[in-house]
């Protein structure tokens, strides 16, 4: 019964676009079918120059269009291909991971749309967080009613369209607020970054637990800036708790984006939590922020 119910989530998950679909080259584009551009000329729209020159004004409206999801399905693959099998039920579901825009202070603005695993809802969580510290400084949360709510794709992507529609007026005034003003354009790019005549990796570590309940699961992560003129610094280091619906099962970084008006990027890790019943299980998107100047011994 529990295959049965799964498999038709999943046919209805595929349906509105999460689920597998054929592995494509492993190069993520840029937005809009742009080329990558090269790590050291990533650069805000021409349209928002004033904003840069002047990043400490307030600015009633941000580009409130809905933003764009990164395309992070072909590394998916490559890092997390033992999740697949021959059973249905054997795959990832990816949450659609859209950047919205910066501030000069250091924050970093979001859409998170996780994956809807048996229930038939729309659930859409605005986030902004602070790269100085990884804290989020402010977050709203959506969740539509449930089974009755999505009977179709089409159900599915008005939902999503109607919750970001219905919180422009919220989101212009805590943008403004909190002074995130610039568009986070310039898609994703994989290290090493360069930077200022500098050249930047990550090194990620996950331990894993070898007894009890969650053996084999993550049991500490612990993530490692390294300059190739300045040293290292460690930007990362938790471990997880006891709860078993919070499983960490693998956990990998996907790339970077730098931002338009400080010295400042975001490492994006992809992180495989347990599914609600074990698989399909589940990939979310975490930020977390790299000063590329300070802090290296």
């Amino acid at each position: 019964m529990k295959r049965h119910l799964t498999t038709l989530i999943l046919a209805f998950f595929v349906a509105c676009g999460g689920g597998e679909k054929p592995a494509p080259e492993a190069k993520l584009p840029a937005p809009d079918g742009q080329q990558e551009a090269p790590a050291e000329t990533i650069a805000a729209p021409e349209e928002n120059q004033a904003q840069i020159d002047q990043p400490n004004k307030a600015v009633r409206e941000l580009e409130l269009t809905h933003p764009d999801s990164v395309d992070y399905y072909p590394f998916v693959r490559e890092a997390f291909g033992r999740f697949y099998g021959k059973d249905p039920w054997d795959t990832l579901l990816l949450e659609r991971f859209s950047p919205i825009g910066w501030s000069a202070d250091g924050k970093f603005s979001w859409l998170s749309e996780p994956p809807d695993v048996a229930c038939g809802c729309y659930t859409g969580r605005l986030k902004v967080q602070s790269l100085v510290t990884d804290k989020i400084v402010w977050q709203h949360n959506h969740n539509s009613d449930g089974l009755a709510e999505l009977r179709s794709a089409a159900d599915y992507r008005k939902a999503g369209k109607a919750f970001w529609e219905n919180q422009k007026s919220m989101m212009s005034e805590k943008f403004n607020e909190l002074q995130v003003t610039v568009p986070a354009r310039g898609g994703l790019l994989r290290f090493p970054l360069q930077f200022e005549g500098d050249e930047l990796t990550v090194e990620l570590t996950a331990d894993r637990k070898k007894e009890g309940r969650m053996k084999g699961s993550v049991g500490r992560i612990q993530l490692k800036a390294i300059s190739r003129k300045l040293g290292s610094k460690v930007i990362l280091d938790e471990s997880g708790g006891e709860d078993p619906y919070a499983w960490l099962l693998d956990v990998a970084v996907v790339g970077y984006m730098k931002s338009p008006l400080e010295s400042r990027a975001v490492v994006l890790l992809m992180e495989v939590h347990r599914g609600f019943e074990g698989p399909p299980n589940v990939v979310m998107i975490r930020p977390i922020g790299l000063g590329l100047t300070k802090g290296f011994k």
